[in-house]
């Protein structure tokens, strides 16, 4: 979790943000998918490699790709950030290993 002023000193402040990785449950070495900012403002962006993850139907559910292994977990936008990045924020993670959802 960090809390810094936007990308490159631009931009609303970052409230906190999150490293969206996948390890295949440990199998393989942490790499990095995507990143999920959370701005003072309350708005969020995930941002990331166009081959690591798809924004499907119009922001509404995102598929994740790890070239590292087959996973290709997908997931609510809503369910996504609401739940699980959230959650993995306010415990102090700096990364969600998509590996270990439940999806």
């Amino acid at each position: 979790m960090t809390s810094a002023p936007g990308r490159h000193g631009h931009g609303p402040a970052t409230a906190w943000s999150v490293a969206i990785v996948c390890t295949d449950r440990g199998q393989h070495k942490v790499t990095r998918l995507a990143h999920y900012d959370h701005l003072v403002d309350g708005t969020g962006s995930i941002s990331g490699k166009p081959d690591s993850f798809d924004v499907n139907g119009g922001w509404h559910s995102y598929t994740f790709h790890c070239p590292r292994c087959t996973r290709r977990p997908a997931c609510n936008r809503h369910t996504f950030i609401d739940t699980y990045v959230r959650r993995a924020s306010e415990a102090g993670a700096a990364h969600l290993d998509v590996s270990y959802l439940p999806f």
